[in-house]
């Protein structure tokens, strides 16, 4: 008897590896030194276990959020500008449209 899948948690356990994949690569080649992770709670689990230590050492912030997906950038980066306010200070090139 095999077991099914869901397509979705397929989905996202996909995305999770091509997503550390990507930020190792990032990583490697010294575009980043810290990293703000914001993904949903299920997602950000899904990130945890997947990354390698070395790219968890970058992590200066997590933000568990669920956006919808409709939602555009900018209300986005509005429901999240308390979450980041505080970031400033940590993260001296915080852009300006989060402040």
């Amino acid at each position: 008897m095999s077991a099914e899948v869901d397509p979705h948690r397929h989905n996202q356990q996909v995305f999770s590896h091509e997503l550390i994949n990507h930020l190792s690569d990032g990583f490697d080649t010294h575009q980043f030194s810290e990293l703000i992770l914001v993904a949903a709670p299920q997602l950000l689990g899904e990130l945890r276990q997947a990354m390698p230590e070395r790219l968890h050492q970058t992590i200066v912030e997590e933000v568990t959020k669920n956006f919808p997906m409709w939602m555009k950038t900018q209300e986005i980066i509005g429901h999240l500008r308390k979450d980041l306010f505080s970031l400033q200070a940590v993260v001296p090139n915080t852009p300006a449209s989060i402040r």
